[in-house]
């Protein structure tokens, strides 16, 4: 097997430069062989440059407030980033979109959901939180079109009833 690096020349238009021994493959050179080695890639590309993370689990007392925070990419300061309850994004119920501007963000709403740009990262806090409420959640950015998927993250809510559930 021959060894190589692969740099990322743009990020913005996911341009690859491959150079293998005796062989240097860029954007303008050889696009077939690019194309093919970048589409063997690409299922590789999300884990390395595109991501939202958050953490795994968060546990909060009944009848209390939690505040989740989504980390991005630079790439998706001008994207909707959304907040829903549901294990897939298919079966998922959207509870708190970036880009729903009918709703202004009160202490006494539900869920909110709060955008910092600069900082990267977006922000959901659910108020009066319910033991029924327990379960899986999902951190999303909106990327559109048919043949890309959202960027999303997973996380479990547990709502306990009881302080003694956490000793």
């Amino acid at each position: 097997m021959t060894e190589g690096t692969l740099t990322l020349e743009n990020p913005e238009c996911l341009c690859w430069v491959v150079n293998l021994p005796n062989k240097l493959l860029t954007c303008s050179q050889n696009m077939l062989r690019l194309s093919t080695i970048t589409l063997l890639l690409l299922p590789w590309i999300p884990v390395f440059l595109c991501k939202v993370t958050t953490e795994e689990e968060f546990t909060v007392l009944e009848g209390g407030s939690l505040t989740i925070p989504c980390h991005y990419e630079p790439q998706y300061v001008s994207y909707v980033k959304y907040w829903c309850q549901g294990r897939t994004k298919e079966f998922c119920t959207i509870l708190a979109r970036t880009d729903d501007h009918h709703l202004t963000a009160t202490a006494d709403q539900k869920v909110n959901i709060f955008d910092d740009p600069v900082q990267l990262v977006f922000t959901v806090t659910m108020n009066d939180m319910k033991e029924g409420e327990s379960g899986w959640y999902m951190c999303g950015v909106e990327i559109g079109g048919m043949w890309n998927a959202d960027d999303t993250s997973f996380t479990n809510i547990k709502v306990i009833h009881d302080i003694r559930c956490f000793l």
